[in-house]
């Protein structure tokens, strides 16, 4: 009794563990996702647009990027060590960050 007990606080403590991983990932994701990579900054630098609201976005992308490129590999590591994660969520958010990051100059 007193082992089943323990067994069930230590999964819940795992489901807690992995929704507190997959948030702080999810986060990185969004950060990471805003600057994009740079086949997103070709094209839009290609098309010549007039628009005061394309230039406002690239200037955002260019501000986040200087931001974040001094982290990069800190969130390269992160990302990566994640990859072997069991949780499916997990695993697919850090390839994503992965992806995202590995065309940043």
């Amino acid at each position: 009794m007193i082992l089943s007990k323990y067994l069930l606080l230590i999964s819940v403590q795992c489901i807690i563990f992995n929704r507190i991983r997959y948030a702080g990932l999810k986060l990185l994701h969004t950060l990471v996702s805003r600057v994009g990579s740079a086949n997103q900054h070709s094209s839009v630098a290609a098309v010549p647009s007039n628009n005061k609201c394309t230039s406002n976005a690239q200037a955002d992308r260019q501000l986040m990027l200087e931001a974040l490129l001094p982290h990069k590999e800190k969130i390269i590591k992160l990302a990566r060590a994640s990859l072997s994660d069991n949780e499916a969520k997990v695993t697919a958010v850090a390839t994503d960050i992965c992806g995202t990051v590995a065309w940043w100059p």
